[in-house]
C-alpha cells in the first residue's frame, strides 16, 4: 500500500521491502502516517528476514495489532490514491 501511494503521487522508490524507507519517502512528499501507525515499520522483517529464515525465539507475534495496523493503513491510504 505504501508503494501504491508513492506511485500514485509520482514518487520514485527503490526496490525494497524496508517499510521505514518507504515511510520516509512519503514524509519527503509531505505525507505523514497517523500516530497509530508509528510502529508499522516493525512489519519490515516479514518482507525480508522471515521470508528466508525462521522466526527467532522470543519474537512475539501479535497478529491482532498487525491486523489493526494494516486496516488503519488501508483506511488512510485509499482516499489519497483515489483523490
Amino acid at each position: 500500500m505504501l508503494k501504491a501511494l508513492l506511485a500514485a503521487r509520482g514518487v520514485d522508490y527503490p526496490k525494497t521491502h524496508n517499510l521505514r524507507v518507504l515511510i520516509e519517502l512519503l514524509a519527503l512528499d509531505d505525507i505523514r502516517l497517523p500516530a497509530e501507525l508509528a510502529d508499522i515499520d516493525r512489519l519490515t522483517q516479514f518482507g525480508t528476514t522471515f521470508r528466508y529464515d525462521t522466526i527467532l525465539a522470543g519474537d512475539v507475534c501479535d497478529r491482532a495489532i498487525w491486523l489493526r495496523w494494516i486496516q488503519a493503513l488501508r483506511v488512510f491510504i485509499e482516499p489519497l490514491i483515489r483523490g
